[in-house]
């Protein structure tokens, strides 16, 4: 852990409960926590890698906000946010490889608390994949940095 922060939240996670799941190149954590310290411990773990978080969308208070108009009831999240950031270095070998990996970039790592789960906090990310007979070799690198960043948090 790289700051007093992260060290505090790594005492707090004595309790953690971290089930990864693979599934389409998704990858799921959980943790046993307070949600506002986790976003906060994935934001300092994209900046321990010396990258710059590009925005912060809060998804739940969208999905709150829009459920209103459409006249829907039901509470998705209690928190729900999008992490969203940028390497310069990953996203140009990813492009360089194909230009449609655009679409990939920013990386995000997402982060949610269900209503049913309160102090559950889910940690997802996704390692992009290459379109068939395109060049691979940054797939590893990038999925190593998402993984590194958010391996920190839920340890």
């Amino acid at each position: 852990m790289k700051s007093s922060i992260l060290g505090g939240i790594f005492c707090l996670l004595s309790s953690l409960c971290c089930a990864a799941e693979t599934a389409s190149g998704l990858n799921i954590y959980t943790v046993e926590d307070n949600f506002a310290e986790v976003q906060q411990a994935v934001i300092e773990g994209i900046e321990g890698q010396g990258l710059v978080v590009k925005q912060v969308s809060d998804i739940g208070a969208m999905l709150r906000r829009t459920g209103k108009d459409l006249g829907e009831t039901q509470v998705l999240y209690t928190h729900a946010v999008n992490v969203e950031f940028c390497s310069a270095v990953y996203s140009r070998k990813m492009m360089a490889a194909d230009p449609v990996n655009l679409v990939h970039c920013p990386f995000v790592i997402a982060l949610f608390e269900r209503p049913e789960h309160a102090g559950t906090v889910y940690v997802v990310y996704q390692v992009p994949t290459p379109r068939p007979g395109k060049t691979a070799k940054w797939v590893a690198e990038i999925g190593a940095l998402l993984a590194a960043i958010v391996e920190d948090v839920v340890d």
